[in-house]
């Protein structure tokens, strides 16, 4: 949203909705294999979190990332599209540019941190 204050023009972002993201997040770390990925990451010696990267009415974007010590590179292991009225997760899969099904993305799980 700009909003125009004497000529000039502001750009305010709005605020993500703390309750959509809580309940993304709560969804996705109750799953077996995000408990998987983060044990692994921290195991590496990585700090694993989430970010929001779009919210649009009750369907959120979030990307599960990993931090490395003493560098401020991050790297996103995986990113999620949650509609929170149905509970659907899909999953991002970047070698066919789609998401995919939350069953098939698990998986990949099993294959890529087990």
């Amino acid at each position: 949203m700009a909003v125009a204050t004497a000529g000039v023009f502001h750009l305010i972002k709005k605020k993500p909705d703390q309750t959509s993201l809580t309940a993304a997040t709560t969804m996705l770390e109750a799953l077996p294999e995000i408990q998987t990925i983060q044990k692994a990451v921290i195991a590496a010696g990585r700090k694993p979190f989430f970010v929001l990267e779009q919210e649009n009415k009750n369907t959120v974007t979030i990307s599960l990332k990993e931090s490395f010590p003493q560098d401020q590179h991050t790297n996103r292991i995986d990113t999620f599209k949650i509609d929170l009225t149905t509970k659907t997760i899909m999953v991002y899969d970047i070698t066919t540019d789609s998401y995919v099904p939350l069953e098939e993305w698990k998986k990949s799980v099993k294959e890529r941190f087990l």
